[in-house]
């Protein structure tokens, strides 16, 4: 029985919802969790506040009742981060990382024939084909890192992450990155061998839900994995209609393959874990260059 590439992108999207709630049940376990920070221990986790954002008091007049002025907002939480040194200097090294590492996954789909650039640029190396790309695809995908870190640091500031989840360890961050480079060869792979589409997503689904799950499972990355998965699709719809710059040789969805929500949205924890890091990192050498200096 043949299912329509709509059914088959709505069932990869029920399963992503499935799989997520029902891990926290302890349902779905193949991948155990590689550190404490793992669903009724987040709930539990009490709200990151630093010490120069606390709230100010002073007595209502009338002698009544305190009551909290100058208390912080969303909006102020991240309007403060967007002025520190620390996240200014996070957007080179997250452009840098999205240039290099995106041309590489996007190499994937184009060895297995996914898509096709209309004036390829190939890197050979002693005879061998190790990179097809395009004079764009660097920047876009400099873009694209710079931008999801970006989200994921103010975000994680106006949502109050947990400072555990703000601080994830190299081995988190290389690991979520590398599963998430492995959804992107399997998406390649599954299509050139004629996987049914129905498995094809399913199989995405599970993959991004775990990343999802294991490496992340805050609001702030919620928020970014599906603004990504909704941006991203879009972006391309955009780039194969009203431009002759690549095709999907198999598109079945205006132009795109259906399941390549599946694949921004892993993406989101991977990128955002970095940035995290990079941008903890940054903030502590800020803080011990200040304690130096006075």
């Amino acid at each position: 029985m043949r299912i329509s590439a709509r059914k088959a992108a709505l069932a990869g999207a029920a399963a992503v919802c499935f799989l997520h709630h029902s891990s926290c049940l302890g349902y779905t376990s193949f991948v155990r969790p590689l550190h404490p920070r793992h669903c009724s221990a987040i709930k539990r986790a009490m709200p990151y506040r630093r010490s120069d954002r606390n709230h100010v008091l002073k007595l209502a007049a009338g002698g009544g009742p305190s009551r909290a002025v100058g208390e912080s907002t969303p909006l102020s939480r991240a309007r403060d981060v967007l002025f520190e040194p620390a996240f200014r200097s996070l957007l080179p090294p997250m452009a840098a990382a999205g240039a290099l590492l995106g041309p590489n996954l996007d190499n994937y789909h184009s060895a297995f024939g996914v898509l096709a650039y209309k004036h390829p640029i190939e890197l050979n190396v002693a005879g061998h084909l190790i990179l097809t790309t395009d004079w764009w695809v660097p920047p876009l995908f400099a873009v694209a890192g710079a931008g999801i870190g970006a989200l994921y640091i103010l975000l994680d500031a106006a949502l109050e992450t947990p400072q555990a989840q703000r601080e994830p360890l190299w081995r988190d961050v290389l690991l979520s990155i590398s599963l998430f480079s492995f959804q992107y060869y399997l998406s390649g792979l599954l299509t050139a061998v004629g996987c049914p589409n129905w498995v094809l997503v399913g199989s995405l689904a599970v993959i991004a839900e775990r990343v999802f799950d294991v490496f992340d499972a805050t609001r702030a990355g919620l928020w970014v994995s599906l603004a990504t998965a909704t941006l991203g699709p879009l972006i391309e719809i955009f780039l194969v209609n009203a431009t002759d710059l690549y095709m999907y040789n198999g598109a079945d969805f205006f132009g795109v393959d259906s399941w390549i929500p599946i694949v921004y949205f892993c993406g989101g924890p991977a990128v955002g874990n970095l940035a995290r890091t990079i941008y903890a990192k940054l903030l502590a050498a800020e803080r011990k260059e200040g304690r130096n200096l006075t």
